[in-house]
């Protein structure tokens, strides 16, 4: 099999990611630097990441998504070949996932054509990537991270 970042292709696995996100969300909180975020997020986050049909819908159909699939990670040569770059993000979920980040980079409405649980899994997974991110690869940036992931969370609740 292909290396992935994450893998949530089975119930055993999503339960596990879903405690360890709130797990990440709650010491996240407790960083000095971070002020937009607050336990009303993270109680947001843990009603949807729990409900039945977004698990249901992230087992429905597994496959090999590459996480972070924009246009802006394809590059087209001059002969019409083209590669798919940075696959750190790589999930093994449903890949409707890279449908709603394709459809998103293209300034698309993905909720037009996807159903609301691939928007909503899109948007956890890259709350995922940025406690990871602030946690463990880059806390430079958790005032950014910051930010980003009280949007994400806005968009979530807005949506489900």
């Amino acid at each position: 099999t292909l290396p992935s970042y994450l893998d949530i292709s089975t119930v055993l696995k999503w339960k596990i990611w879903t405690t360890e996100l709130l797990n990440k969300f709650l010491v996240f909180l407790n960083l000095s630097e971070v002020s937009e975020c607050d336990q009303n997020d993270f109680f947001i986050l843990n009603r949807i990441i729990y409900k039945q049909q977004l698990m249901e819908f992230a087992l429905m159909e597994t496959g090999y998504a590459h996480g972070d699939f924009s246009q802006d990670n394809i590059l087209i040569l001059p002969n019409d070949d083209f590669f798919i770059l940075d696959w750190q993000r790589a999930v093994i979920t449903s890949p409707l996932v890279d449908h709603a980040v394709f459809l998103e980079s293209l300034d698309i409405d993905p909720l037009q054509f996807l159903p609301v649980e691939a928007v909503i899994l899109t948007n956890c997974l890259r709350i995922n990537w940025l406690l990871d991110c602030a946690l463990n690869w880059f806390p430079p940036g958790i005032i950014t991270y910051d930010r980003q992931i009280k949007q994400l969370v806005s968009k979530i609740q807005n949506i489900s």
